[in-house]
């Protein structure tokens, strides 16, 4: 993962440019009712101060005094986080759980816990204690194994996979990390590795993605290209682009937009959560725009989360679950026709209600049909955009109508409007003050 930068403000109500006409798995819209999920680094390189380990740092590094993985799991509660994905082994090749096929470079080779510890295993307990789904991140590219870039390393790989998917279960997503080859220790033998091919074929990704899916029919990966994916939208920043393509020709791809909650991916003295102001941008730009807030956690050297991360995720999640609370319209019935422009929903206020936000959702068992949208409140057009998606969100200055329209053009369905609508919920919502 690379270092996060400011996301454009602006990114909230711009428009998207691409369109799937494929309906999304059960499993993929599943994880998109999820909204926000999390993915926790932590490892020898919290206490190297650094975001990527070289492969030859001591185990005897890692001895945190406090570890205490409820907390991190009730400060993600708090934060609205559904799902912890969490980095079991980065690409220093330091595993958090005693695997029998790493004889020295794993949890059992620090002096935490007199060597008896299970890191991994405690997070997935905690988690499911607190009613938060369990993944698993397994990077790819190892600095520490002398046999990367080898056809040894990749059995390596797999059977280290196999023992998460075993004894570490249930797994609802494994996270496929981009980064592959290049420098480091390599068991004793410092230098630069070179992937024989591309990394898709080096890793045998088909048979680690059909395992997964054989073992966990219920889970979905990150950036497989499968069915079951949720994929990279491009940046690590937190929202959607204008761009991004929502799938292929035969898979639909949602977004996961992964950002940390800091500035970097691992915990740093030096280093501060984003502002509240910017956590609000990261969800209405991503979960706002059809994809779903992937939050990095990243413990201090003492194993807990550090208050100010703390604070931060509650005050986030009070705002997320006030705005999610707020139906200015609720019970009142929306009105469907069919106009010229497209097809029309028509809401009739009995007094003037203030509100300044769209939220609104698309039936996507056909795909995603609607070209563009608007909405009006008494005639004036307040606010518009192209695609919708599993869930669209726009954001306005606050407008009090006695009536509110929404009209959406979507060429695919229009014939049979009063069959099969292409809009499934409308929410008038207000923004939270803060």
């Amino acid at each position: 993962m690379k270092e996060d930068s400011k996301l454009p403000e602006e990114s909230i109500n711009s428009p998207l440019a691409h369109i799937s006409h494929v309906a999304p798995t059960a499993q993929v819209l599943r994880t998109l009712e999820l909204g926000i999920i999390s993915i926790v680094h932590y490892g020898l390189n919290t206490y190297e101060d650094t975001e990527w380990g070289y492969g030859n740092a001591s185990p005897t590094l890692f001895n945190p005094p406090e570890l205490d993985a409820a907390q991190w799991m009730a400060a993600a509660k708090a934060g609205e986080i559904k799902r912890m994905v969490f980095v079991c082994k980065h690409h220093d090749g330091f595993c958090l759980w005693p695997s029998p096929l790493n004889k020295d470079y794993t949890i059992a080779n620090t002096p935490w816990k007199n060597g008896r510890g299970d890191l991994v295993k405690e997070v997935r307990d905690a988690a499911l204690a607190a009613g938060i789904e369990f993944g698993a991140y397994l990077s790819p590219w190892d600095r520490h194994q002398a046999s990367y870039a080898t056809p040894a390393y990749v059995d390596y790989y797999h059977a280290q996979w196999d023992e998460l998917m075993t004894y570490y279960g249930p797994i609802t997503e494994i996270w496929l990390d981009g980064a592959n080859g290049g420098d480091g220790w390599y068991g004793g033998n410092p230098g630069k590795r070179t992937l024989p091919c591309i990394a898709w074929d080096y890793y045998q990704m088909p048979r680690l993605l059909s395992n997964l899916h054989d073992r966990y029919p219920e889970a979905i990966n990150f950036g497989g290209k499968t069915p079951y994916s949720m994929m990279w939208p491009g940046n690590e920043k937190g929202f959607v682009p204008d761009e991004y393509p929502y799938g292929n020709e035969t898979m639909y791809w949602p977004p996961e937009c992964d950002t940390p909650l800091r500035h970097k991916w691992f915990w740093h003295k030096t280093d501060t959560p984003k502002s509240l102001e910017e956590l609000i941008v990261c969800y209405f730009s991503s979960v706002g725009r059809g994809g779903i807030l992937n939050l990095g956690l990243a413990p201090t050297t003492d194993g807990l989360l550090d208050e100010q991360d703390v604070e931060r995720l509650a005050e986030f999640g009070a705002f997320v679950r006030a705005f999610n609370a707020s139906d200015v319209a609720s019970g009142l019935p929306w009105q469907q026709s069919e106009t010229a422009e497209g097809i029309e929903y028509a809401l009739h206020l009995p007094a003037p209600v203030p509100f300044n936000a769209l939220d609104f959702r698309e039936d996507l068992t056909q795909g995603m049909r609607i070209r563009n949208w608007r909405l009006l409140a008494d005639g004036v057009e307040v606010t518009s955009g192209t695609l919708a998606g599993f869930r669209r969100i726009a954001l306005f200055d606050t407008v009090a109508p006695r009536e509110v329209k929404l009209v959406v053009a979507c060429p695919a369905c229009c014939a049979s409007a009063k069959q099969q609508s292409p809009v499934t919920r409308i929410t008038l919502r207000n923004r939270p003050q803060r």
